[in-house]
């Protein structure tokens, strides 16, 4: 990547200023104007490297306090319409397929949210009636040790690598 590529992933990998024009500010943070951002993220979004920008609410600070992985048994030839039928839950902030292992027979996983550990629990079921899948787990959440956005500039720049 070029300096100036790098240096646009940096900005948009950053927390937005609390200001009237917070791309503006951005931008001048990182040596490019207004309009050099947002037409770059703009045509990123467009190309699809970019699927989506938004902000991230901490959900502990706003109260949902409840957290879990759950993970599905979907039939394999299902799990495409499984999924989509998961991914509507307002409550399910993740949906992804993953391969099963020996042992370990879930091919679908959600991270379901709620003010409450009942409030999980009624989503769970809700969506074990919708799809019809009654073979799961729930992982709960008891610590939380890390929860950043991922920092890419970091990781494509090869002096910050791990031997």
């Amino acid at each position: 990547m070029s300096a100036p590529e790098k240096n646009f992933i940096r900005a948009l990998e950053t927390d937005l200023p609390g200001e009237s024009r917070p791309f503006l500010k951005l931008a001048e943070q990182f040596g490019i104007s207004e309009g050099e951002l947002l037409n770059s993220l703009k045509a990123l979004i467009a190309d699809g490297t970019i699927r989506r920008y938004g902000a991230r609410v901490g959900h502990q600070r706003v109260g949902f306090s409840a957290n879990v992985m759950v993970v599905w048994q979907a039939p394999s030839e299902e799990v495409e319409k499984i999924g989509q039928i998961m991914a509507t839950f307002a409550a399910v902030s993740h949906c992804y397929e993953r391969p099963t292992f020996p042992g370990f027979p879930y091919n679908l996983y959600t991270m379901i949210h709620g003010r409450a550990r009942e409030a999980c629990e009624a989503v769970i079921a809700e969506i074990s009636a919708a799809t019809g899948v009654t073979c799961y787990r729930a992982l709960w959440s008891i610590k939380e040790f890390k929860k950043s956005t991922p920092v890419y500039s970091e990781l494509l720049s090869e002096e910050n690598q791990n031997p």
